[in-house]
């Protein structure tokens, strides 16, 4: 397993920076979406890279590599930058239609919830798993937002499937 090194982590540090400050860079920060949750989020167009500034682009890169080299699936949590990612993460839902993304929500509680709905698992079973992924101070975000996903997904009422 290959851990970032000082430059990498300076990189994402720069990239957050560029999608949150005063005169935020869209771009960079939709990749810094993608790369959290492309499904909730939003995807990321690569052909963005070519619009990018140079410095912008090769930060982007360096983090690509970061991420591709590994450790498998750690997302900017993981390297320490969870407040900047709920930062961003509020700015954008406050922009977005449609659920809400609880801000501090794990990326293992969506995989979680999504895995849930594309088995049609029962929403309290979801929401159980899900709960024990998160603090106490977060648990009736998830639920909240774990019940509007499966309403928007057709579980109805009880969260149980019904079968026709």
């Amino acid at each position: 397993m290959a851990f970032p090194t000082d430059g990498e982590l300076e990189a994402l540090r720069r990239c957050f920076t560029r999608a949150s400050g005063v005169h935020p860079d869209r771009r960079v920060r939709q990749f810094l979406l993608a790369w959290h949750n492309a499904n909730e989020l939003g995807g990321f167009d690569i052909a963005d890279l070519w619009d990018m500034p140079d410095d912008a682009r090769a930060d982007v890169m360096t983090v690509l590599k970061m991420i591709a080299r590994g450790p498998t699936r750690w997302y900017p949590d993981k390297y320490g930058f969870c407040d900047e990612m709920n930062t961003l993460i509020a700015k954008h839902k406050a922009k977005a239609p449609g659920v809400a993304v609880p801000v501090a929500m794990p990326r293992a509680v969506f995989n979680c919830i999504e895995q849930s709905l594309a088995s049609k698992t029962w929403r309290d079973e979801c929401i159980k798993r899900c709960r024990s992924m998160v603090t106490h101070s977060q648990r009736q975000a998830v639920e909240d937002y774990v019940t509007a996903r499966y309403a928007a997904a057709g579980a109805g009422y009880s969260g149980r499937w019904q079968v026709p």
